[in-house]
């Protein structure tokens, strides 16, 4: 634009003025704006501005008085970004003959009229519709059909990016597929992607309703509140009767009024309830059956009336009601509860609650969403008494205190010799202290250290409930002996990390069957395990971890079945539960396979009986319930099989998913993975309940010969977020830590970290 004052057809213009009163105050919320004589940097005006063309996500450029200077930069950025500028000009300008065509924004002649009139709105709108952030050279796209073969092969977020990348320079571009784009960066939490590339179908398509609603969802997820209520405000101007943008509107206008509120502003907030208490009627007029809407309308309806008739409240109550509330989501229940509250109807709002935070899918941001509702009410004459009554039981005893909870997963640490002449026995437990590539510290050592190094630099505040599970092969022939030095180790750690018993855990693995007892007599093949176990936990203790133990340990005494070797754990504090589980039911000195059998799932469920649907519920066995792909075997004809899985796999990863199992984890083949297993009901496509992450851990002590190739020694730590899982939040994130075997240093290093949502 022309700088200062300037002389048009006769009439003095101040173009600074037009500037700082009229065109700056259109930026839309969040940008960031700059005129060339603002920018201070030392170097060559010519270079900055033409940088500044080329690189802005928009040029406005003001064609009052036909300026050379603003036509010869139109054409700059006609050459970088097409289309991707707004031209604006005062009223009764004449345009030059090649841009006559073009759509100009005026605005009045008069700058106090000017800026008491829509002009700043529609320059928002334009600005925010040409903000492609384009700086490529334009060129014409290739079909649809290539462009979403493109983003369907990008899976990971660079390859999202990469993909956007290359099509941010096309002339044009299908709306459509723009916004499967967009949607993949909300998933991935690039909000900032997200917005750029709505906007840019936006300007595709600035008649699809639908796009410039989600375009303000982007923006206020991505706090840019203005921008999000002027784009609900275009979706509802071209499709008056879209309900979803109708709720997210009401919800930015009664956020305008609370922020008035708050600043002591009660007059201008009132005007802002009012058309939020609008916007939701309308909605509800459209969608009579609207939960969300009726909540709104009911709590804006106590605002402006307080305690009288409450019509939305009590609509809201008869939907609800009208429903089986075991059927009903956790949501609705939620908003149940509110409208019970309220209404004066407390007990009532206490069973709806309790209803809902049993849930599986009540998260600490529902919780926290409806506590907020609830002071709001407070605020505005809802008895302080009856809200803390309230609070109360929406924070009951189903949500746990933000601690994280930490497991630190060991397998096959292998305390013992390789079976073979005396002399020839093979050590087979890495940490003893002998030879060059061996360890002057014992594996306990390792791990306490590791651990501690781990919660000071990775967990801030209270570190929270620290787990210590072992998924078998302890020992190696399960000899008294090497039972002895696995005692020695779990004290040692237990007591350097300052764990009690009951937080920690131990299944037997194949290596824990003794082969020469059971050669003897079958049912004496677990004889030294047991015993191990009850030196770990104590006599007194040891019915409270394996309940379904029956055995005085008396040598000539009946031995209990190997299906009853099941553990349970339960951290009552973090609402979790640890059930371990004896793959070996099947193992003796003849046969050598995984199987857990109908017995123990039987048992699992009947100690789970009691336990509160929202627990965390974790299960340990020593052999694969998945296929190792790493440790398929060929049989003579062709057939690959896996022989590191339980028989039973099949049935057994039903019945976790029935039982309502979180995690498993297991060891056996020194080789970690972690997996995720889905099953979906034959009888619901709907059913499909939660998602079981497996995780197996590689071994933590064994030699290097016993090591598949590219491993070392190897145990994971497992942080599971404020010790609960929410869908749609991380749920947990894995680190493996592994020693190689030819470290001199005897340094662990972290091999991989990942994160799994819930």
């Amino acid at each position: 634009m022309p700088f200062g004052q300037k002389s048009v057809d006769e009439e003095s213009i101040d173009f600074d003025a037009t500037w700082q009163e009229l065109l700056r105050p259109g930026v839309p919320e969040g940008w960031e704006s700059v005129r060339i004589d603002e920018v201070d940097a030392p170097g060559s005006i010519p270079d900055q501005y033409k940088h500044y063309l080329r690189i802005a996500n928009t040029v406005v450029f003001d064609l009052t008085s036909a300026n050379p200077n603003v036509l010869y930069e139109l054409g700059i950025r006609d050459v970088f970004a097409p289309g991707r500028r707004v031209l604006v000009a005062r009223e009764g300008t004449t345009l030059p003959f090649n841009i006559a065509g073009e759509r100009v924004l005026f605005y009045p002649r008069d700058l106090q009229v000017a800026r008491t009139s829509d002009f700043g709105e529609r320059l928002r709108a334009q600005i925010l519709a040409a903000g492609v952030g384009s700086s490529k050279t334009s060129e014409e796209p290739p079909p649809e059909s290539r462009l979403k073969a493109q983003f369907e092969r990008a899976t990971t977020l660079p390859a999202l990016i990469a993909v956007w990348e290359s099509w941010k320079g096309y002339t044009r571009l299908p709306a459509h597929t723009l916004m499967l784009l967009a949607k993949a960066f909300g998933e991935q939490s690039r909000l900032d992607l997200a917005v750029e590339v709505a906007r840019r179908a936006y300007a595709e398509e600035p008649q699809e309703w639908d796009i410039a609603r989600t375009l303000g969802w982007y923006l206020r997820r991505q706090g840019c509140f203005d921008d999000a209520a002027h784009f609900f405000e275009q979706a509802l101007a071209i499709n008056p009767r879209d309900v979803e943008s109708m709720g997210m509107l009401g919800g930015m206008y009664k956020r305008r009024a609370l922020i008035l509120d708050a600043a002591g502003k009660a007059g201008e907030a009132k005007e802002w309830f009012t058309h939020a208490k609008e916007t939701y009627a309308r909605a509800v007029e459209v969608d009579a059956l609207s939960i969300y809407n009726l909540v709104n309308m009911g709590a804006l309806t106590f605002i402006a009336e307080g305690n009288g008739p409450n019509a939305a409240y009590q609509r809201l109550v008869e939907i609800v009601e009208g429903q089986d509330l075991q059927r009903a989501s956790t949501w609705d229940l939620i908003a149940l509860a509110e409208a019970y509250v309220v209404l004066n109807r407390v007990d009532d709002a206490g069973r709806a609650y309790a209803l809902a935070t049993a849930r599986k899918d009540f998260t600490l941001e529902i919780r926290d969403s409806a506590a907020e509702q609830l002071k709001l009410l407070e605020r505005f004459g809802l008895l302080p008494a009856v809200v803390r009554q309230a609070h109360a039981l929406l924070s009951g005893e189903h949500v746990r205190p933000g601690k994280d909870l930490i497991l630190v997963h060991l397998s096959d640490v292998h305390f013992g010799k390789k079976p073979g002449a005396e002399a020839a026995a093979v050590e087979m437990h890495r940490f003893r202290a002998k030879g060059p590539l061996h360890s002057n510290r014992t594996l306990a050592e390792h791990i306490t250290t590791e651990c501690k190094d781990f919660i000071s630099s990775e967990c801030s505040g209270e570190q929270g409930r620290l787990v210590v599970v072992i998924s078998g092969d302890i020992a190696y022939q399960a000899t008294q002996e090497e039972y002895e030095q696995a005692n020695v180790f779990v004290s040692s750690l237990l007591k350097t990390l300052d764990i009690p018993r009951h937080q920690f855990v131990v299944v037997p693995g194949n290596h824990d069957v003794n082969w020469k007892l059971s050669g003897h007599q079958a049912s004496h093949r677990f004889d030294e395990f047991l015993k191990f176990i009850r030196k770990v936990f104590g006599k007194e203790k040891l019915n409270e971890f394996y309940p379904h133990l029956n055995w005085d340990y008396a040598f000539d005494s009946d031995r209990p079945g190997a299906e009853q070797i099941v553990s349970v754990h339960k951290l009552e504090e973090d609402g979790v539960v640890i059930i371990g589980f004896n793959s070996c039911v099947m193992e003796d000195h003849n046969l050598h396979f995984g199987a857990i059998g109908a017995s123990q799932m039987a048992l699992a469920a009947k100690s789970l009986a009691g336990v509160d649907p929202s627990w965390l519920r974790i299960a340990v066995m020593h052999h694969h319930v998945l296929p190792l792909e790493s440790q398929l075997s060929t049989g003579e004809n062709g057939a690959a099989m896996d022989g590191t899985i339980v028989r039973d796999y099949a049935l057994v990863e039903r019945r976790l998913h029935e039982l309502g199992f979180d995690m498993v984890l297991h060891g056996h083949k020194h080789e970690p993975g972690i997996r995720v297993s889905e099953l979906v009901s034959t009888r619901s496509q709907s059913d499909r309940g939660k998602s079981i992450v497996v995780c197996g851990a590689g071994s933590a002590g064994v030699e290097s010969n016993e090591l598949p190739h590219g491993w070392g020694n190897h145990f994971a730590i497992y942080r599971i977020s404020e010790g609960r899982r929410r869908p749609g939040s991380p749920f947990m994130s894995a680190v493996w830590k592994e020693l190689p075997y030819d470290d001199i240093s005897s340094q662990w290093t972290t091999r991989g970290r990942w994160t799994i949502n819930g």
